[in-house]
């Protein structure tokens, strides 16, 4: 009796969010089309289970068949996507090579603040669209990520930009991959943003601007906007504070110091350098609530507050990641608009199978699974430990004044920051293991100490820019910050080197952890049902 209300309710799951299982099951295309055999027998089987049910008239037939047939066409497209393309360069590579592209990125150009000269290489990512010599010009396709060379060069105006045409002369090479156990796999980390080959042209001789970006072009406002948000930020702050302010709102990191960096990353806390869905988060919880306060629909501050966050988006550099958070966020506040009622799953799993359709290899790179794995992991948990943390305050702190309720709240916020950073690193951890074979012992420390200072400065600097009282109590939190991010990242035990973990366990270890949260759901519901009755 149990297994049939099971089933009957995994059924109701399944025709409840279609969106979940759709990309469910162009996912299960995606990771079947390694194998051809493993790809028929998934479509024999659902396309068998479709027929028996269609004998019976029921919608689980058409249920069944919809997977099949997405699944199908998740391999299919895995497959067309793994086709090469005879024009990409990296099938030229290694070769001597001129180049001919568009920037296609943020180049990361320090501003000579504290007497910082330019650096030796400017690293950008390139659009690839002819290759050959002046005479003879053949078309290519591909994303390089190109490093030119600074030695005589290096006036402020020549210096390439986002959208410029440019062309260059140097080595190129397809990335490499692992090359010596417990090393970083760059064919991996560079194909999440869609990187095929690496070029380095040693000396500024060898590469020149041949058409500065149009005005015309849609993203040459925002890019205008992100260099005055930088000229402005450092006449406001210090050097380091500047660098990390930058850093945080806008992804630019070519004044962050080598050693703030390696601190950051032994501290286990690099992710919180990363421009996604933290900052989405913020713009997409407090615009549209401020544009209410501003006597705006409902309605109207939604669509507005999702016309603001694509265009942060661009603000930021179109980095894959702030890509991924700046859909998931236009998702949710786009639900208001067209009158419906938002759910977190189908809005990730709309987000998940729109990335999986452009480009089904987004499945196997770390950003794609890390973004995801770790908002499903806060969804599922969250709400189930935040509401056993709330009961738990009210028993130790039952008083009903103003002192308890302050304590109250200051509980919540402070042990809920804490909870969100530990799931957050127990979501992350087997992925930053596989990819880049480390381990952070002190991960739930970031959560504590850390992130509480990092929303201060999102929330606090962008207002110092119209209110200058402000940048004292900004500049103070960005010098705790660096140096508390030091102090973690002193001993030697704070970022660990571990093997990849197998598949197997990966898969295993998802498994417990989504488990583990469906079965405490109703556990929970059952005992506050309890209770209440205990209570009448």
């Amino acid at each position: 009796m149990e297994r049939a209300e099971q089933g009957h309710s995994l059924l109701n799951c399944v025709r409840a969010r279609p969106l979940v299982t759709a990309a469910t099951a162009f996912a299960a295309g995606i990771l079947a089309a390694g194998s051809v055999y493993w790809l028929a027998a998934l479509f024999l089987a659902a396309a068998a289970l479709s027929a028996l049910w269609l004998r019976r008239g029921a919608w689980q037939g058409q249920t069944a068949l919809l997977f099949a047939l997405l699944t199908l066409a998740g391999g299919l497209r895995t497959i067309a996507a793994r086709i090469p393309d005879p024009r990409q360069v990296s099938r030229l590579a290694p070769a001597l090579m001129t180049v001919r592209g568009i920037v296609v990125s943020d180049v990361p150009i320090p501003n000579n603040r504290s007497g910082r000269v330019m650096p030796a290489k400017l690293n950008m990512s390139v659009q690839a669209v002819q290759v050959g010599a002046s005479s003879r010009w053949l078309p290519a396709s591909g994303i390089i990520q190109a490093s030119l060379g600074m030695e005589t060069g290096g006036a402020a105006g020549h210096l390439p930009s986002w959208g410029d045409t440019l062309t260059a002369r140097g080595q190129l090479h397809a990335a490499s991959g692992l090359r010596n156990p417990g090393g970083v796999n760059w064919r991996k980390v560079l194909a999440g943003s869609e990187t095929i080959a690496v070029m380095n042209a040693r000396h500024s001789f060898e590469w020149h601007i041949d058409e500065p970006a149009k005005s015309t072009a849609p993203l040459f406002f925002a890019y205008k906007m992100r260099r005055w948000l930088e000229r402005h930020i450092g006449k406001l702050y210090p050097g380091p504070a500047a660098a990390l302010i930058e850093t945080l709102l806008l992804g630019q990191r070519g004044d962050l110091s080598a050693s703030v960096r390696d601190d950051f990353q032994r501290a286990g806390a690099a992710h919180l350098l990363a421009i996604a869905g933290l900052q989405i988060g913020l713009l997409a919880f407090f615009l549209p609530r401020l544009l209410q306060r501003m006597l705006l629909p409902y309605r109207t501050a939604c669509f507005l507050s999702a016309l603001a966050v694509g265009f942060y988006s661009l603000l930021g550099g179109s980095r894959p990641s702030l890509e991924r958070a700046a859909l998931v966020g236009m998702i949710a506040l786009a639900a208001p608009v067209l009158e419906r009622e938002f759910d977190w799953s189908s809005s990730l799993a709309l987000a998940a199978l729109v990335l999986l359709m452009y480009n089904p290899l987004t499945l196997y790179t770390s950003g794609f699974l890390l973004s995801f794995l770790v908002v499903c992991t806060l969804a599922l948990w969250m709400p189930a430990l935040w509401t056993a943390m709330q009961d738990w305050l009210w028993k130790l702190i039952p008083g009903k004044n103003a002192v308890h309720y302050f304590f109250r709240k200051a509980c919540s916020a402070l042990l809920g920051t804490l909870m969100a950073g530990m799931l957050a690193q127990t979501a992350a951890a087997p992925i930053v293991a596989l990819f880049y074979h480390q381990l952070s012992a002190l991960g739930f420390l970031n959560a504590l100490l850390l992130l509480p200072a990092i929303l201060v400065l999102l929330l606090l600097a962008p207002c110092s820019l119209l209110l200058p009282a402000l940048v004292p109590l900004v500049n103070g939190v960005s010098r705790y910050e660096l140096a508390l991010v030091h102090w973690l990242s002193r001993p030697y035990w704070a970022c660990l080197s571990v093997r990849s973990p197998s598949l197997w366990f990966i898969a295993a270890y998802y498994a417990c952890l989504t488990g583990g949260a469906l079965w405490i759901w109703p556990h929970q519901a059952r005992l506050y049902e309890e209770q209440a009755g205990g209570e009448e």
